[in-house]
């Protein structure tokens, strides 16, 4: 299978503790081929043991694509033998959180759409009709997503309203999610994040040398803790892994959960460790005409984006490193 050039610098770049590698990759640049060559190599080479790496993604649809990939290399007569694949850890950012906080308390439950339709049924008054408005001016009404950010809101102490009774509201709904021992997915991340900065999850700091994770444009805010401490000790020094991730920030669709560049400058900056770029640079995907005219729209023509991608259909360039 050929490997462009600039695939192969990302495939060849070495594992290195305190190290984080950033790969720019577009649509059509051929990432996921690049995400498995890697990870292939890396196994093959002895390089990390398959239980050493730690795949990540926000998304099931971009772990199961993974997973899906991942045995159709192992079918290959130069692949991945099955058995060492199901020793890797892949898992979404959520259900990691999951296991370290079911490793710290026993089996939790957390809360879904049915059950916020539950908590809506227990607010007073015009929740089971209009919409229980939830500011004065009255423009506002509420619903399972609603309810979902304005309880998170409250527990975080980020709460700002004028409407006293739904002050009140909020606060005895969050006793009954503390009480029953009921989560939110924004909890999960908050409490696995606490337990991790204090090494209370054997698998990340005792095991775990590699990080990777895919679509790094699907990250956001309440997630940089969460990452943080799976690369960083309780004194804010770098706890010897490396990390490598996959995106592309003009892809982002999160950007209402918050700045996704932030988390990524936060991420590649961390303390202790040193980052280097590369950048998929061909097109497998479109044709040179589409490549430019893609080019001429948003957001292509902002400043956000790191280095243009060049058409797979022209001579490959030599890959950039740095």
């Amino acid at each position: 299978m050929y490997n462009t050039a600039s695939q192969q610098n990302v495939i060849n770049y070495p594992y290195k503790p305190n190290t984080i590698l950033k790969v720019v990759a577009g649509p059509g640049s051929g990432k996921t081929q690049t995400l498995l060559m890697k990870i292939k190599k890396m196994i093959q080479n002895d390089e990390l043991l398959p239980h050493q790496i730690l795949i990540l993604s926000l998304t099931n649809k971009a772990i199961d694509n993974i997973v899906s990939n991942l045995s159709k290399l192992s079918d290959d007569s130069n692949g991945i033998d099955n058995r060492l694949i199901s020793l890797l850890n892949i898992h979404t950012v959520h259900s990691l959180a999951n296991k370290i906080v079911e490793y710290n308390e026993g089996a939790v439950d957390i809360i879904e759409d049915n059950g916020w339709r539950g908590l809506l049924k227990l607010i007073p008054g015009k929740a089971t009709g209009d919409g229980f408005f939830i500011n004065n001016n009255n423009n506002t009404k509420m619903n399972p997503r609603t309810l979902e950010r304005l309880i998170q809101n409250f527990k975080n102490g980020k709460y700002i309203n004028h409407n006293k009774k739904m002050g009140e509201i909020l606060r005895e709904l969050t006793e009954i999610l503390n009480t029953s021992k009921v989560y939110t997915n924004d909890d999960l991340i908050i409490k696995a994040s606490k337990y991790l900065q204090k090494n209370q999850y054997p698998l990340i700091h005792n095991d775990i040398k590699l990080v990777l994770i895919d679509e790094y444009q699907d990250l956001y805010p309440l997630l940089t803790p969460f990452i943080r401490s799976l690369m960083m000790n309780q004194d804010n020094t770098p706890n010897d892994k490396q990390l490598i991730i996959f995106g592309d920030i003009n892809q982002s669709i999160y950007e209402f959960l918050g700045n996704n560049k932030q988390v990524i400058d936060e991420l590649v900056n961390m303390p202790g460790y040193t980052t280097d770029i590369i950048h998929l640079e061909d097109n497998f995907r479109s044709s040179k005409e589409i490549v430019e005219y893609s080019r001429l729209c948003k957001p292509f023509k902002n400043a956000t984006l790191d280095k243009k991608t060049h058409d797979y259909h022209n001579k490959p360039e030599s890959g950039t490193l740095y």
